[in-house]
């Protein structure tokens, strides 16, 4: 399926590109950016008034699980962060343990936006009687 976004603040540092484009997009991905381009069959949507911009990074995120589960639930916090477009989030290391490492990151988030790590590593662990 092919859709097409019209008239859209197209902003991508990397490429140099800020302007009103029109976006195609074909079986989720990004073919074509360009003015006036066309779409034989699919959806279209004009996107006047709106910014397209490549995925944002999160850098300060109180995820607070593992370990303070009655505080949040991950799964919810994921999806808002992936609904506002953000692609990846850095968990803050109030998490016990610290979202530190590869294995704690898959444990906290099994699916994207993952979190890159936690800010820091400073705060000690807290032990458990």
């Amino acid at each position: 399926m092919a859709l097409m976004l019209k008239n859209a603040h197209v902003i991508d540092p990397q490429v140099g590109l800020n302007e009103t484009a029109d976006i195609l997009i074909r079986d989720g991905k990004i073919v074509e950016i360009g003015q006036g381009l066309s779409l034989e069959k699919g959806i279209e949507r004009d996107l006047a008034g709106k910014i397209v911009v490549p995925g944002l990074v999160d850098m300060h995120v109180h995820l607070r699980e593992p370990g303070l589960r009655a505080e949040g639930r991950h799964r919810q916090r994921h999806r808002a962060a992936a609904h506002g477009g953000f692609t990846a989030v850095c968990a803050m290391p109030n998490t016990n343990p610290v979202v530190d490492n590869a294995v704690a990151v898959e444990c906290v988030s099994p699916s994207p936006p993952r979190p890159v790590s936690a800010a820091c590593t400073c705060r000690a662990p807290v032990r458990r009687a």
